[in-house]
């Protein structure tokens, strides 16, 4: 809270923003078009701090954890499959 009291937003609809969602609908699709989702899938997927919390402790792992295949396969398919059916 400010010193001058709290501040109250304006509720605006769907359609009051919509110019905001198709600007925002339109980069998501670029992404996908591009595969630069795969690459932010794959990129996120090595992060230690993902993998502390959706990995498995692996003592031969750089950094003490690893995901294991099965999981790692689920993920791919699921973007390769959006893929697929985005055309």
């Amino acid at each position: 809270m400010s010193s001058h009291g709290s501040v109250r937003l304006a509720e605006t609809s769907l359609w009051a923003n919509r110019k905001c969602l198709l600007i925002c609908a339109t980069v998501a699709i670029a992404n996908m078009q591009y595969g630069l989702d795969s690459a932010a899938v794959a990129s996120l997927q090595a992060m230690p701090g993902f993998l502390k919390v959706f990995g498995n402790p692996d003592p031969t792992a750089e950094g003490g954890y690893a995901i294991g295949v099965s999981r790692n396969i689920s993920r791919i398919f699921l973007v390769s499959g959006g893929q697929v059916l985005a055309g």
